[in-house]
C-alpha cells in the first residue's frame, strides 16, 4: 500500500468535505441576510415615503385651496418648486379637471406639455390623477405609478430574482400621491406628487454589494477553517498510519522468522538417540542368528504378555506316618 498517496488523498477529501459544508452554510447565511434584511428595509423605506408624502400633500392641498380662492399662485409655485431631500419627488403639481396646470415643480416639464397634461397622456395617467374627484373623496389616494423616463437599474435576470423574492413591485418605478382640492364644498382640482423609487433602487444596489462582500468573507473564513481542521485531522491520521505501518512491519518480520524456523526444521534431519541405535543393533543381530530354543529370560518376557489365569488353590494335607 502506498501510504504517501493515501495520506494526500485523505487530506484533500477531508478538506473538500469540510469546505463544501461550511460553504453551504455560508451561502444560507448570506441569502438569509439578503432576504430578511432586504425585505425589512424596503418595507421601512416604502412606509416612510408614503407617510411623509401623505403629510406633505396635506400642506400642498391647503396652500392650493387658499391660492385658488385668492388667485395668487406665486407663493404656491415657490412651494412646489422647493426641493425636498427627504423623499424623491419627481413632479409636484396642482391641476384642474380640464387638464390645465395651475402650478408645477418644473417649468421645463410644464412648458413641454404646453401647460396641459392632456397633451401627454403617456406621461400623465389622467384616470389616476383625477381619481379622488371621480370617487368624490377627500382622502389621499396612493397608487403605484409608471414614470416614463425612469429605468430600473438592474439587469433582467437580477430584476426577476428581486421581483420574486425581495420586492414584488420593483418593475413599477414610482408612486402617485393624489388628493382633491375642495373650495366651497366642491372639488376644483387635485394636487399630485409623483415620487420615484430611487431610494429603494439605491438601497438594493448597496444591499447586493454588501451581501457579495459578506459572501466572500464567509467563503474565505470557511476556506481557512476547512484547511486548519483538515490539517489537524491529517496529522492525527498520519500518526495513526505510522503506528499501523510499524505494527504491520513487526508482524511481517515475525512471520519471516517463523517461516525460516519452520524451513530449518523441515531440512534438518532428526538425530537418533543411543537407545534407538542399540535396539536397531539387537534386532539386526537377532535376525542374523539361527533358530534356537529360547532361554529362560526370553521365555519370561514372552510369558509376561500372556493372560495370567487364576491360580489353583493347594490344600494342605497332613501326611500320615
Amino acid at each position: 500500500m502506498n501510504y504517501k498517496k493515501l495520506k494526500i488523498r485523505y487530506l484533500i477529501e477531508i478538506f473538500f468535505i469540510i469546505f463544501l459544508n461550511l460553504l453551504f452554510f455560508s451561502i444560507i447565511i448570506s441569502l438569509s441576510y439578503f432576504y430578511f434584511s432586504g425585505k425589512r428595509k424596503i418595507s421601512e423605506i416604502e412606509k416612510y415615503t408614503i407617510n411623509y408624502s401623505t403629510s406633505l400633500i396635506e400642506a400642498y392641498t391647503n396652500s392650493s385651496e387658499f391660492a385658488y380662492k385668492t388667485h395668487k399662485y406665486s407663493k404656491l409655485r415657490s412651494l412646489f418648486r422647493k426641493k425636498n431631500s427627504k423623499i424623491n419627488i419627481d413632479e409636484a403639481f396642482f391641476v384642474i379637471p380640464n387638464g390645465k396646470i395651475i402650478s408645477h415643480s418644473s417649468k421645463k416639464k410644464q412648458k413641454k406639455v404646453r401647460n396641459n397634461i392632456f397633451n401627454d397622456e403617456f406621461t400623465y395617467n389622467t384616470d389616476l390623477i383625477f381619481l379622488p374627484i371621480k370617487r368624490k373623496t377627500r382622502k389621499t389616494i396612493v397608487s403605484e405609478y409608471y414614470i416614463m423616463h425612469k429605468k430600473i437599474p438592474f439587469r433582467r435576470n437580477v430584476r426577476k430574482f428581486l421581483k420574486e423574492y425581495i420586492y414584488g413591485k420593483i418593475d413599477i418605478v414610482g408612486w402617485l400621491i393624489t388628493k382633491a382640492v375642495y373650495v366651497q364644498g366642491k372639488p376644483v382640482g387635485t394636487v399630485n406628487l409623483i415620487i420615484n423609487k430611487d431610494k429603494i433602487y439605491n438601497y438594493l444596489t448597496n444591499h447586493i454589494s454588501i451581501t457579495k462582500k459578506i459572501s466572500i468573507i464567509l467563503s474565505a473564513i470557511s476556506f481557512f477553517i476547512s484547511l486548519i481542521l483538515s490539517l489537524i485531522l491529517f496529522f492525527k491520521y498520519r500518526k495513526l498510519i505510522k503506528t499501523t505501518s510499524k505494527i504491520e512491519k513487526l508482524n511481517t518480520n515475525e512471520g519471516l522468522v517463523n517461516n525460516e524456523k519452520i524451513r530449518k526444521l523441515e531440512v534438518t534431519p532428526v538425530k537418533k538417540s543411543e537407545s534407538d541405535k542399540k535396539i536397531k543393533k539387537v534386532i539386526i543381530e537377532k535376525s542374523n542368528k539361527p533358530d534356537v530354543p529360547l532361554s529362560y529370560d526370553e521365555m519370561t518376557l514372552i510369558n509376561t504378555k500372556k493372560i495370567i489365569k487364576d491360580a489353583i488353590p493347594i490344600i494342605n494335607r497332613k501326611i500320615s506316618k
